[in-house]
C-alpha cells in the first residue's frame, strides 16, 4: 500500500519570535507573527528534498503530473508579505508547514504600488538561451518564457551552453543560467559567453541566498542575480530592462 498523507490540523496563533527564529531570518524583524500550521501524518520528507522543496519548477511528480510551482509561488507570495514559510518533517513522521506573517496595524503597500507589481511585459520574440541542469526547470522554464512571446534554446550545463551560444552568437539575445551546476558552473559559462561577445546580457537564477552565492561566485559584467523562487512578473519585467 501507498502512504497515505492525511491533513490533521490547521492551528492559527499569536506568535513571538525567540532568538532561535530571530537567527533563522535576520531580516524579519515583526514583534509578533500570525503563525499558521499546515500538519499532515503522512510518510514525511526526506531531507534532500526539504532542501529543494521551495525551489520553482521543482518536483518528485513524473513528467507531465506536476509542475513544481506550488509550493515556490506559495513561498514568493509569502516573501512578497515580508513573512517566510518553513518546513518541519521526519520520513514516517508527517510534515507541519509554518507560515508566519507580520502583524501590523496598516496595510504595508498602497493599491497602485501592489498592482504594478503584476504587471506582466510579454517580449518581442527575441531569443533566450536557457541553461538549467534539471529537465524539469528547463522543461517549465521554457514554456514560461514562451508564453511570453520569446524564442528559447535549452542546454544541460555550463559546456554545452557555451558550445550553442557560440553556434548561435548572432541570434541569442539572453541567457539565463543556474549558477551551480555539473561539468562549468554558471558563473565561467557566463564569462566564457562573454569573450564570444561581451555585450550579451545574463540572468543568474539561483536557489542559494543573494549573499552566499555572491560570496562564493565572481560574477561577470552586466549580469543580474535573480534568487528563486522568483515571479512572473518580475522575470518579465526584467527581461525588458535588460533586452
Amino acid at each position: 500500500m501507498g502512504c497515505e498523507r492525511t491533513p490533521s490540523k490547521t492551528p492559527l496563533d499569536e506568535y513571538r519570535p525567540d532568538l532561535t527564529f530571530k537567527a533563522r531570518h535576520p531580516a524579519l524583524d515583526a514583534e509578533f507573527f500570525a503563525r499558521l500550521s499546515i500538519l499532515d501524518n503522512g510518510c514525511g520528507i526526506s531531507k534532500e528534498v526539504q532542501c529543494k522543496i521551495f525551489d520553482p519548477f521543482y518536483t518528485t511528480k513524473d513528467v507531465g503530473k506536476g509542475t513544481g510551482l506550488g509550493l515556490a509561488m506559495a513561498y514568493g507570495a509569502i516573501q512578497n508579505h515580508h513573512g517566510v514559510i518553513e518546513v518541519e518533517s521526519s520520513e514516517g513522521e508527517g510534515t507541519a508547514f509554518h507560515i508566519y506573517l507580520p502583524l501590523v496595524k496598516e496595510a504595508v503597500l498602497p493599491d497602485e504600488q501592489v498592482e504594478q507589481q503584476f504587471d506582466l511585459i510579454n517580449g518581442n520574440g527575441e531569443t533566450v538561451l536557457l541553461v538549467d541542469d534539471e529537465k524539469s526547470v528547463r522543461e517549465i522554464g521554457e514554456a514560461v518564457l514562451k508564453s511570453l512571446n520569446y524564442q528559447v534554446i535549452t542546454a544541460a550545463d555550463g559546456l554545452e551552453a557555451v558550445q550553442l551560444f557560440s553556434e548561435n552568437r548572432d541570434t541569442i539575445n539572453l541567457v539565463i543560467l543556474d549558477l551551480v551546476m555539473p561539468h562549468l558552473g554558471g558563473g565561467e559559462a557566463a564569462r566564457m559567453m562573454q569573450e564570444i561577445r561581451k555585450d550579451v546580457p545574463v540572468i543568474f537564477a539561483t536557489g542559494y541566498d543573494r549573499e552566499d552565492a555572491m560570496a562564493c561566485s565572481t560574477l561577470p559584467e552586466r549580469c543580474i542575480l535573480l534568487s528563486k523562487p522568483y515571479r512572473l512578473d518580475e522575470l518579465s519585467q526584467i527581461l525588458r530592462s535588460l533586452l
